[in-house]
Formats: C-alpha cells, sequence, structure tokens
C-alpha cells in the first residue's frame, strides 16, 4: 500500500524561515572586531616617528604598522627594524641594521664597508654634509673597524650624516627588535606654530587648532608607502 500524504487543511500554511539579517551583521561586527584587536596584540602595532634619523624613507609624523613576528629574530642585513631605544628602554627608534653578530664594521670617509666590502647607500639614504670632518674624535665619517658582538646588529640612520645610531649607543641586542617596519598608514605633519597641551586649560585651544589644520597636517601623499 502506497503513501498517502496527509491531507492539509485548508487555511493552513507552511512556516516560512527568512535569515536574521540583523543578527548576521551584528555577529559579523564582533568577530570584526574580535579579529582586529588579536591581529593588533599579536601580529601588528603602529609606532609613530619622530625623528630625522630614518629621513627620506621615514619622516617625522609618519605612522607605521610594525609586524611583531619578527620580534627578537635574526634579520636580513639592510633590514630596516624597530627598535626599543637603548640610551632610553622607555622609548623606541627606527633604523636599518646594517650588519649583524661577528660582522666587522667600518666607515672610511663616509663609505660604509662590512667584511672588508663596500656597502652601497640604500634608495632614500643620503648625506646632508658633503665635507668629511677632521676631528679625530669624531665617529661621523670615520669609524671602527668594530666587530659587533654575538647576538647583536650594528643600526645607521639613513640621514647618515645626522643620525643617532651604533656609531654612538653602541651595538644593539637581538631581543631589543620590537619587528619590521611595513608601511606607512597615516601622517600627521609636525607643525611648530601648534599649540601645546600642557595643563587642560590648553584642551580646548588644542582641538581647534588641529581641527581648522587638519587638512594642512595629513599628508596623504605618504598613506600606504611601503619601507625598504
Amino acid at each position: 500500500m502506497g503513501f498517502i500524504p496527509e491531507e492539509r487543511k485548508e487555511g493552513t500554511r507552511l512556516k516560512e524561515t527568512r535569515p536574521n539579517y540583523v543578527a548576521f551583521w551584528v555577529v559579523a561586527v564582533i568577530v570584526g572586531i574580535v579579529v582586529a584587536v588579536a591581529l593588533k596584540g599579536f601580529l601588528v602595532k603602529g609606532y609613530s616617528v619622530t625623528t630625522e634619523n630614518m629621513q627620506h624613507n621615514l619622516l617625522p609624523g609618519d605612522m607605521v604598522l610594525v609586524e611583531k613576528l619578527s620580534a627578537g629574530k635574526v634579520a636580513e642585513r639592510n633590514s630596516v627594524l624597530c627598535f626599543v631605544y637603548p640610551a632610553e628602554t622607555s622609548q623606541y627608534r627606527m633604523g636599518r641594521a646594517v650588519a649583524r653578530g661577528l660582522d666587522i664594521v667600518e666607515i672610511i670617509n663616509k663609505q660604509l664597508y662590512v667584511n672588508g666590502r663596500s656597502v652601497d647607500l640604500p634608495p632614500g639614504a643620503f648625506f646632508a654634509d658633503a665635507k668629511i670632518e677632521s676631528d679625530p674624535f669624531s665617529l661621523r665619517d670615520n669609524f671602527g673597524p668594530f666587530t659587533v658582538p654575538a647576538g647583536h646588529y650594528f643600526i645607521l640612520g639613513d640621514n647618515r650624516d645626522n643620525a643617532i645610531d651604533s656609531r654612538y649607543y653602541g651595538a644593539l641586542p637581538y631581543e631589543y627588535i620590537l619587528g619590521k617596519p611595513l608601511f606607512v598608514y597615516f601622517r600627521w605633519k609636525p607643525d611648530p606654530r601648534a599649540p601645546k597641551m600642557r595643563t587642560l586649560g590648553d584642551l580646548l585651544e588644542v582641538v581647534f587648532y588641529n581641527i581648522t589644520h587638519f587638512f594642512g597636517r595629513i599628508d596623504i601623499g605618504r598613506f600606504g608607502k611601503s619601507i625598504r
């Protein structure tokens, strides 16, 4: 005997199921926030450039995304790194690791040599002063030879004549590395005329000034610039 479907009473309808779009987007937003926080906490972090050490590759006011996976690990020579500033460990700096542990570094009349081989200036690096300093105690244009201790980097700034780097504060331990800068995600140009936030009473003046000068202080041309 065949199956006889149950007769549906007239006037009744099967309940339609529709997707709950509101719930879907709420969950999606929550998951997105969690992922973003996780990425920021474990994979990347933003840092602001405050010195001219790496000009023209990195400018004061650049806000740079730094990946943290390479923290404390051995990087290739000439890599740009973000690191704890050894002269003041509560601060950070960015520079180029031109040599690693047991490399021999020497600078002769501005020319860098690593293990006896001359090293060309990387793209964007420059000398601001053409003359060679004759002061025998100056470390700017003539340095070494210096053997980098094991487990350390020798850091130079791309702004070679004005950078404070390993010529002055010594070799940098690997464990001081915070990560590798990836790209500039924002730039807030320094403005010497901008009011300073010294007391709570300065808040309104600072906010008003930055709002009225907003488009003059951001530098859209820097957005997305990769770090080499």
